[in-house]
């Protein structure tokens, strides 16, 4: 019996020694501290059973990197949960099997470097189908982030961020453990500063700090139709440090984690007055001091929206001149007692610009010049503008503008006691420009010599005095037509035809003929050629042409082209006699004689007899042969002058 119970305790504690052998076997991961070691784009397989719920799996992180994890089973339900290195859950889900009976569980996380684990567990319910085997596998593809990142981020704050610099393209991630990334620059003088940042990311928050820690701009943008993020701001600050913060957007969807990049430039305000932090010039007590005549530059920036001037006038008239690509600026002036004087806002043009003029009556004495953001925070609110406080000088007016031969000739009244005259130009669609510097007090006119024909231009002209300028004048139009170049005049049957060459731009021509009164308007054609048909035999003309194009009209060759006219003469018809063909023809008033030309059957015309004397009015051809048919002609002439050919007449010599 003894020995009986021997065998039986032996066979008991060698039971229990297997059944421990096998529950820890099954069980050797179930916990962080015996997870089991896992690489990237490798398989690995489980089991799920009564005995072993758990399974704790580990890998570590080389760098911040997004983890795509797939699991498949067999299963109804799977619990899985990731936690970091110290053992704080950073993710889980619960995935169900699909209409097949299986699990096909696949997402991507993204993490900071440092050490992670994955825990898969049995789902919530005991039914048979939630035991069974199961198979998972990792794949990593690092961020690249430019600031190397590990456990929950090392740059969330501003007392950690990374230090960057302009024109330089960062990468970050936003990650199920590190939500937030903070951006340190610098600004050495007040700047306007573009951020584009990009990301494959459903929403990201892009909040800007002064070197206080005040939040001074901040938006939250959205994917596009791509799905991608594509932000770009242009912001302006004064000299000073900054802080970009870009994080998590407001919803916990998986594609709001991922990886962005971005970039910042800078364009420097060039202020006359640098300025730090909020400012250095917001009130009248820290007013910049300001000579009148000179342009001053200035910013209104996110963190600096107001700057004084301070300046003296003796006079009781000044002009301020405001300009800026900003939508609109406050304008204020304020007494030595710091009264308000004068206010008005100044709004953009079609162009997104600020060109604001105006006359103020001031009494003598020191004055402070406030210009301040407009009413609304739109971006376009913000940006540089410049000024000049400058002492009155009346505008000059345009008395003509006109096409001359050299170009174009812009006139306008005398303005005393200035130093000179700007001109200013622009075409069709363009921008003014300066395009002439007077520097004479008494000029009151300049040619335009690089004009082109065909073209329309635009004037205005500004008086100066030192550095004070007056308002712009009224502008003048005009479209620039060059002076047609006569060719040559000749006698027709008709009369004077008249040629020249064609003007860019004309639509047609003014014919003008020469009389003891002067240049005498005669007609117009769109042709390069005229007639005139009011031309006595006998007389000597001469012509000019200008182009036109609606109410503009070039200048004129004063010298003009002439001729002598000499009508063309009608010769009658010819008879045929025993001493030839007789030919006689009507009278030239001026001619000297008349030149008589044959031709034989369809051959060419040849010179047959110069008559000479204005009386010689007809000819017999003698040398005619009968049978033959001959056609003639005639035409008058004065020395070199020649009319043109009169009618012809055809006959057979029958003697």
């Amino acid at each position: 019996m003894k020995k009986l119970l021997s065998v039986l305790l032996a066979m008991i504690m060698l039971f229990s020694t297997l059944s421990c052998l096998t529950m820890s076997a099954s069980a050797v991961y179930d916990s962080i501290s015996s997870a089991r070691s896992i690489s990237s784009g490798v398989s690995y397989t489980g089991t799920i059973s009564t005995a072993d719920t758990v399974d704790y799996y580990k890998f570590t992180l080389s760098s911040s990197s997004t983890v795509t994890l797939s699991v498949n089973a067999a299963l109804r339900e799977l619990y899985v949960t990731l936690y970091d290195e110290d053992g704080n859950q950073i993710a889980d889900d619960g995935p169900d099997w699909n209409s097949g009976g299986q699990i096909v569980f696949n997402r991507t996380y993204t993490f900071t470097k440092g050490t992670y684990y994955i825990k898969i567990s049995k789902g919530y319910y005991t039914y048979d189908d939630n035991y069974g085997n199961y198979s998972l596998k990792l794949t990593t593809t690092s961020s690249n982030e430019t600031f190397s990142e590990t456990k929950g981020g090392l740059d969330n704050s501003i007392a950690t961020a990374n230090s960057i610099s302009p024109k330089t393209t960062y990468k970050g991630q936003i990650a199920f453990n590190d939500t937030v990334d903070f951006y340190k620059f610098v600004l050495s003088t007040s700047s306007a500063v573009t951020l584009d940042v990009n990301g494959a990311l459903r929403e990201l928050y892009v909040t800007i700090y002064d070197e206080e820690g005040n939040q001074i701009a901040d938006n939250s943008p959205d994917w596009n139709s791509s799905g991608q993020i594509v932000f770009n701001r242009i912001y302006t600050f004064t000299k000073g440090t900054y802080y970009i913060k870009i994080s998590k957007g407001y919803y916990s969807y998986d594609d709001n984690y991922g990886n962005y990049s971005f970039k910042y430039t800078t364009s420097s305000a060039n202020e006359t007055f640098a300025e730090t932090k909020g400012g250095i010039d917001n009130s009248i007590a820290t007013a910049n001091k300001i000579s009148l005549g000179k342009t001053y530059k200035g910013q209104i920036a996110f963190n600096d929206l107001d700057d004084y001037y301070k300046f003296s006038v003796s006079d009781n008239k000044i002009n301020i001149n405001v300009n800026g690509k900003v939508s609109e600026l406050y304008i204020r002036i304020y007494d030595a007692n710091g009264s308000e004087v004068f206010y008005e806002s100044a709004s953009a043009n079609d162009s997104g610009s600020i060109s604001y003029f105006n006359q103020i009556t001031l009494t003598e004495g020191t004055y402070y010049l406030r210009i301040s953001k407009g009413y609304y925070s739109s971006d376009n609110n913000y940006g540089n503008y410049s000024f000049t406080v400058s002492k009155y000088i009346p505008a000059t007016s345009i008395t003509s503008v006109s096409n001359i031969t050299k170009g174009v000739s812009i006139k306008w009244s005398k303005i005393e006691g200035v130093s000179g005259y700007y001109v200013y130009r622009k075409t069709s669609g363009g921008s003014y420009s300066k395009i002439k510097t007077l520097k004479d007090g008494s000029a009151v006119s300049f040619t335009d010599e690089s004009v082109k024909s065909g073209k329309t231009y635009y004037y205005y002209v500004k008086a100066y005095s030192g550095s004070s300028t007056s308002e712009k004048s009224g502008t003048a139009k005009i479209k620039r037509l060059a002076r047609p170049v006569l060719k040559s005049a000749s006698n027709t049957e008709n009369g004077v035809l008249v040629k020249w060459e064609e003007t860019t731009g004309a639509y047609g021509y003014k014919v003008y003929r020469k009389t003891s009164d002067g240049w005498k308007y005669i007609g117009k054609t769109t042709n390069a050629y005229f007639t005139d048909k009011t031309a006595t035999s006998g007389k000597k003309y001469t012509y000019t042409v200008r182009a036109y194009s609606g109410d503009f009209i070039s200048s004129y060759n004063s010298t003009g082209v002439s001729k002598y006219y000499l009508a063309d003469p009608t010769l009658k018809t010819p008879s045929s006699t025993t001493s030839g063909i007789k030919l006689s023809w009507t009278k030239s008033a001026g001619a000297e004689g008349y030149i008589i030309y044959r031709k034989t059957g369809s051959g060419s015309y040849t010179k047959l007899k110069t008559e000479k004397g204005v009386s010689n009015l007809s000819y017999t051809d003698s040398s005619a042969k009968k049978g033959t048919k001959y056609t003639y002609k005639v035409k008058a002439y004065k020395s070199k002058t020649y009319s043109a050919y009169s009618n012809t007449k055809t006959i057979t010599d029958k003697y």
